[in-house]
């Protein structure tokens, strides 16, 4: 279809149109009249054809720009996807290898103070908010580590799964003697003085919300400022080291379970009835000690000779079955026979030697 734009009115009054001027005239016009009728037709014609030509003009340069803005916009997502897999591979990247990413400031001066290096099994517990025994943070425990890099143990490792769902293998620094570790109830207070600021500063390096490090910090604080820290009786300065343990794991144990609307409470404030059970828990543990100590020094016979004469001489006495009798401890056992109703000197059935008491010791 050619453009109906460029289209010129014919001469209506040429040899050419005599056939048609002659309609016209027929009907009583005159030539004049008739050329006038056929350029006033055409024109009319041409400017339907003009409209039709428009629209389609415009349709088309619509459907082409949708096209191409389509074009554009694919382009972009693409740019951006690939910017965003360069952005995700590289901060997957700096996740897995941290000491490669980080940059030297050149005006940056050797920072103070002592800096401290912690196994990556404490650090993995640290970055996921987890329990962690304070031996981990004292002299006696930084020192246990091994960080020899030229170590073979450096080898050793495990394949651990990531919080979104990823597969990474992570180095195990060995420990010297992982038997060794003490639970927190056993460290002195003076270690647990030189642990506790350690342990903040590493709950600031692992990216603890400061609402969490600000209650341990006021918890800890709390305890060394307790009239107990100071106090002459030591089991008074023990049943501080064992409340502070026992609350923190129960605090642990509470938000390891917790829903993300659970409010937590607070260890910031010592609970002085708590503490108080502390110390009984203390001083009876002290006293099965002593017992447990007394009766390895005080009585030297076998328990398999103790257990067989009870069970033969004394069962109108101790109803025991000698099923249950063999899981007694000596000590309890020994103590039976070391009462003053049991006679100095036993002889077992059956052929068995005398068992030999002393009940005049106690």
């Amino acid at each position: 279809m050619n453009n109906p734009h460029n289209a010129v009115c014919p001469d209506f009054d040429s040899e050419d149109f005599v056939d048609q001027r002659k309609t016209f005239i027929d009907l009583g016009l005159t030539n004049e009249q008739a050329v006038t009728s056929l350029s006033a037709a055409w024109k009319r014609t041409n400017e339907i054809s003009i409209a039709a030509w428009d629209q389609n003009i415009n349709a088309e340069n619509a459907a082409a720009e949708a096209i191409l803005l389509q074009r554009q916009a694919d382009e972009q997502a693409a740019i951006l996807l690939k910017e965003q897999e360069r952005l995700d591979a590289e901060k997957e990247d700096r996740r897995k290898n941290k000491h490669k990413c980080a940059e030297v400031h050149a005006d940056l001066p050797i920072p103070k103070g002592e800096s401290y290096l912690y196994p990556p099994a404490v650090m993995s517990k640290l970055k996921k908010w987890e329990y962690i025994p304070l031996y981990h943070f004292t002299n006696a425990g930084l020192d246990a580590v091994d960080f020899n890099p030229n170590s073979e143990n450096n080898n050793i490792g495990k394949l651990i799964k990531n919080d979104d769902g990823s597969i990474e293998w992570q180095a195990v620094t060995s420990s010297r003697s992982t038997a060794s570790v003490k639970k927190d109830k056993d460290i002195s207070i003076n270690d647990f003085c030189i642990a506790t600021p350690r342990f903040i500063r590493a709950m600031h390096d692992a990216s603890w919300p400061q609402d969490r490090i600000t209650m341990f910090t006021l918890f800890w604080d709390a305890v060394q400022r307790h009239d107990w820290r100071s106090s002459r009786v030591s089991n008074e300065t023990k049943a501080l080291m064992w409340y502070q343990d026992d609350e923190r794991q129960k605090w642990h144990a509470h938000a390891s379970t917790a829903e993300p609307t659970t409010k937590l409470y607070s260890l910031a404030i010592i609970d002085e009835s708590r503490l108080q059970k502390a110390l009984l828990k203390v001083e009876a543990a002290e006293r099965e000690q002593v017992f447990l100590q007394g009766e390895r020094d005080r009585v030297s016979i076998p328990s398999s000779q103790i257990k067989a004469h009870i069970a033969n001489h004394y069962m109108l006495f101790f109803p025991l079955s000698l099923k249950m009798l063999q899981f007694w401890p000596a000590p309890a056992t020994a103590t039976l026979l070391s009462r003053a109703d049991v006679p100095v000197c036993l002889s077992a059935r059956k052929g068995e030697g005398p068992i030999s008491a002393r009940p005049h010791l106690l």
